[in-house]
């Protein structure tokens, strides 16, 4: 339950906060298990009201300013999890895929395609025909440019997952294993144009991951 004299099951939640957000392009990011709604300044932004797990995004420009962000969610039955992050999409990416149908990224790619950003759940099902639903791996590279300033990397995934930012650097992130997770690391990144290569893996079951990042705030 998620507090006492509330049920396991069959409840439901509603969050709100007023938050001050910098002006500029932002992508809303929602992990929940049963379904969710996510409004910014009464604006529906994503729309999940559906049994089952699953991750949706929703993008909205915001100016500068405080802005009233509100959460519902409820639970039917089984698992119940609600899991919301934002980015700022100042630095947009293409990303170069490779899919492995190995777990090792060896040998050549099975396919080799761009994708728009790293923010998959793909359950139990395939990532692309031709692949498998288990063991294959990935490595997306990319580009972006960064102003000077600290900023807080993240990558959520299931099984594992690995992080550099520029070739011959130590992993901002490494997690090489089996299982759930969500890790953070903090960085201060000189102003540029700087690559960035995340390599996942799928051992069993169900397969997701997703990268991120944002600039953090002086004080």
């Amino acid at each position: 339950a998620p507090a006492t004299g509330l049920p396991a099951d069959y409840f439901s939640a509603r969050w709100t906060r007023q938050l001050v957000f910098a002006e500029g392009p932002y992508r809303f990011t929602i992990h929940v298990d049963d379904g969710a709604r996510l409004w910014v300044d009464d604006r529906l932004v994503i729309d999940q009201w559906r049994d089952g797990v699953g991750t949706c995004t929703g993008d909205l420009f915001l100016a500068e300013g405080k802005h009233q962000v509100r959460m519902e969610m409820y639970e039917k039955t089984g698992g119940a999890m609600a899991r919301l992050a934002w980015t700022l999409r100042t630095n947009q990416v293409d990303w170069e895929g490779s899919y492995y149908a190995n777990r090792e990224l060896e040998g050549e790619p099975a396919l080799v395609r761009q994708d728009p950003s790293i923010n998959f759940d793909w359950g139990t099902d395939v990532p692309a025909p031709g692949l498998p639903a288990d063991d294959f791996s990935v490595r997306w590279v990319g580009y972006a440019d960064f102003d000077e300033g600290a900023y807080r990397f993240c990558a959520r995934s299931n099984d594992g997952v690995a992080v550099q930012i520029n070739d011959g650097l130590p992993l901002i992130i490494g997690e090489w294993h089996d299982g759930y997770g969500l890790y953070c690391t903090d960085l201060y990144v000189p102003a540029g144009q700087h690559k960035l290569t995340v390599e996942y893996y799928e051992h069993l079951d169900t397969a997701m991951v997703q990268f991120w990042w944002q600039k953090l705030v002086d004080g």
